[in-house]
């Protein structure tokens, strides 16, 4: 600790130090040329951003399509309204995806878009969550409740078997382009 002496004349305060020298401090209130900011009007500000909110914005949760391991995967989707026409997934902006249907892109909310599910053993798939998300599978035996898959390439070691993966996990992806 280092002991302060008090001041000899009001001004300052010496302040010795280890090594025998000491430093001069002055103890009159130094003035800043800086004024002191108002408080900021939050009237204008949106809730999210008012710490004093009591109603701050809460975030959505992640949607599923919003998930980098999946973002450059052509996945097949498809809009409630239209359970048949097939959508390609391009990409996720803000709220919407980016499909294509047919020759046209346009934007989809994300929550009007659903996976087209497994149908037939052969189907390509993959997870839409999980470490195997955007992986490309190959249903071999398909069941309603969940689905054989292999990764395609892949040959098994002895002990290894295919796994089964729920049905609900998995969406069709069309095949990759070479």
């Amino acid at each position: 600790m280092i002991p302060i002496r008090k001041p000899d004349n009001g001004i300052y305060n010496t302040i010795p130090l280890a090594s025998g020298l000491s430093i001069v401090q002055s103890t009159t209130p130094i003035r800043s040329t800086t004024p002191i900011p108002n408080a900021v009007d939050s009237s204008n500000c949106d809730d999210a951003w008012n710490p004093n909110s009591a109603t701050p914005r809460v975030q959505r949760p992640v949607h599923w399509l919003d998930q980098d391991k999946i973002q450059s995967t052509r996945l097949k989707l498809y809009v409630s309204q239209k359970p048949n026409d097939v959508l390609e997934f391009k990409g996720v902006f803000g709220d919407n995806a980016q499909v294509r249907d047919r020759r046209e892109t346009k934007m989809v909310p994300l929550d009007d878009l659903y996976p087209v599910r497994p149908t037939a053993n052969g189907d390509l798939v993959t997870t839409i969550a999980g470490p195997m998300a955007g992986v490309a599978l190959k249903v071999r035996e398909y069941r309603p409740e969940g689905c054989v898959v292999r990764q395609p390439g892949k040959v098994l070691k002895k002990h290894e078997t295919d796994p089964i993966i729920p049905t609900a996990e998995l969406v069709q992806i069309f095949p990759y382009i070479r």
